[in-house]
């Protein structure tokens, strides 16, 4: 298996540069991870602070030296304006699998913006990370995120009842996953 730990792996589509998160990039993040529209989204309390969002930002430097997770900003080409972020994490490498997590500023919904992002990061995944397995978990509520991973080749493996507790409720969180077999780089 590639290690992309030794040099973290800058990579681009036809809209989008998808490079390393970096401090320089608070702003820009906290004006994501601020907005309750994208963190209800995940279940998470928006960030009420730049500290917060610098302390988030470190961690995930921090996760990287450790090889624990890859995390991209993604740009939008046009106005090079950070759009939203893409992460592989809570790998287990022994068994080439990683879950995939994304978030984008609302100025970018409906674009197909992260359809192209995730597609990147599963041939990315797949062809030069060598995984075998690519998970992600959305949760009861969030369609748009159900729609996009069903449009990109993911199925439904199970649900998790309750799993998460959010705003006084308990929701169920969804599994899904596509396999490197099941992939396919044609459109």
């Amino acid at each position: 298996m590639n290690d992309p730990f030794l040099v973290f792996p800058d990579l681009e589509t036809d809209r989008l540069f998808l490079r390393q998160i970096s401090l320089d990039d608070l702003y820009a993040m906290y004006e994501i991870k601020s907005n309750p529209k994208v963190t209800n989204q995940y279940g998470r309390e928006p960030h009420s602070s730049f500290i917060q969002t610098e302390t988030w930002i470190r961690l995930l430097l921090d996760n990287f030296r450790d090889k624990e997770s890859l995390y991209w900003k993604i740009i939008n080409r046009e106005d090079n304006r950070i759009a939203g972020s893409i992460t592989l994490w809570n790998m287990e490498l022994e068994s080439r699998v990683a879950e995939v997590g994304y978030e984008l500023h609302p100025d970018f919904w409906k674009k197909g913006i992260m359809q192209e992002a995730l597609k990147c990061i599963i041939d990315w995944s797949f062809e030069t990370f060598k995984l075998n397995r690519v998970e992600a978990c959305p949760i009861q509520g969030n369609s748009s995120s159900i729609k996009l991973l069903e449009r990109t080749g993911f199925k439904l493996e199970g649900t998790l009842k309750e799993r998460v507790h959010f705003h006084g409720k308990f929701l169920d969180q969804y599994y899904y996953a596509i396999l490197r077999k099941e992939w396919s780089t044609g459109e």
